[in-house]
């Protein structure tokens, strides 16, 4: 993103959240605590106005910010955003089975500990592992970004950069995830600009369908040929939202 943000004279901050990458560890934070941590780097950086973009598991945060500090946002844009799991039953086009699946792994949250000591272990002792296997599952049923060489060592290199010291940054993250957010989607009253990938089998497109139908007012664009990686494949297709 760098590039872009060069090449269209903007401005690019991307801060780690608490116990992610060099970011102090908080306990019991909440993600309603984000936005709070989004406004002092603002005043830090005396910034009175900025756009915001999540991606993935960006998208909760993001949308935290649209609900507690609307007044300091322009812009805002979710890509491949993951929903409010603990409403999965509320989602239209999802399966009873993908429904209780969710469920399922929702009370066992505190399980994706191992899956990232693992991850850890083999992304910083193993890398050219890691890269023949996205080399081998070059998409998610997309075309992404992915497929280029470039990207697949970002992916590692931030992968690594956020577990750099331990775990329990995304661990909660992951629990932040599963559990109600403290605030209703249906309350946000900004615009925001919902971009995902149809082939996405990460985070299925019901999610942004999901979120786009309790916004007030959403502006959701569906990209046929996309996975879960689309920043990779339509970078200034999506911050064209920018321009508004």
């Amino acid at each position: 993103m760098d590039h872009y943000g060069k090449k269209h004279g903007y401005r690019i901050i991307s801060p780690d959240r608490p116990g992610v990458g060099e970011s102090d560890d908080k306990k019991n934070r909440t993600l309603l605590d984000w936005p709070d941590d989004v406004t002092a780097l603002a005043d830090y950086l005396k910034l009175k106005k900025f756009s915001i973009l999540g991606l993935s598991g960006g998208g909760p945060y993001v949308l935290a910010c649209s609900y507690k500090i609307p007044h300091r946002l322009e812009t805002v844009i979710i890509g491949a955003g993951l929903g409010p799991l603990y409403r999965i039953a509320e989602y239209p086009y999802v399966s009873s089975k993908t429904k209780w699946l969710w469920k399922l792994s929702m009370r066992m949250v505190d399980l994706v500990s191992i899956q990232l000591m693992i991850m850890r272990c083999v992304v910083c002792s193993f890398p050219n592992s890691v890269l023949i296997r996205l080399n081998w599952h070059r998409t998610d049923g997309g075309r992404d970004g992915i497929h280029h060489l470039a990207l697949r060592h970002e992916l590692i290199d931030s992968t690594r950069e956020s577990l750099k010291n331990g775990i329990m940054g995304c661990v909660r993250d992951a629990r932040i995830y599963a559990r109600d957010w403290g605030f209703r989607i249906e309350d946000v009253t900004i615009p925001v600009y919902l971009w995902h990938g149809r082939k996405d089998n990460r985070v299925p497109d019901y999610h942004a369908r999901f979120i786009s139908s309790k916004l007030k007012n959403a502006k959701f664009f569906s990209i046929p040929d996309a996975g879960h990686y689309l920043l990779g494949s339509h970078l200034e297709q999506i911050l064209s939202s920018l321009e508004g």
